[in-house]
């Protein structure tokens, strides 16, 4: 399985974005193909990640940015779990990813994108 992240609304645009944060975050990362909107396909912005996949930890995921209509974001309802025995290593990535580290606890984080 692979999931998959969808940025739309205010993360419009943020995919490749993401993509060069969650790469630089994991040391154990590669980025995998690219897809871009042409031109010709509204409401898309033209040049946005129509697909991208990528590996962090031996994980794959794909994502997109979408401009349609959506009733839905980024939210708990799934979480990714990055699982380490070493304290250090589990406050790397909590300093890492967290976008608002005093709103946070119990190894819960929120990225900057809200993932």
């Amino acid at each position: 399985m692979v999931p998959s992240l969808m940025f739309i609304d205010q993360n419009l645009g943020k995919c490749e974005d993401a993509l060069e944060f969650y790469l630089s975050v994991f040391e154990n990362s590669r980025m995998g193909e690219i897809a871009r909107f042409p031109e010709d396909t509204p409401p898309h912005l033209p040049g946005s990640v129509m697909y991208l996949d990528f590996m962090l930890e031996g994980q794959w995921f794909s994502a997109m940015d979408s401009a349609g209509p959506h009733e839905f974001n980024f939210n708990e309802a799934i979480s990714l779990m990055v699982l380490r025995e070493d304290q250090k290593v589990v406050d790397y990535y909590w300093d890492a990813l967290s976008a608002e580290p005093e709103a946070e606890q119990c190894g819960w984080v929120e990225d900057k994108f809200g993932v």
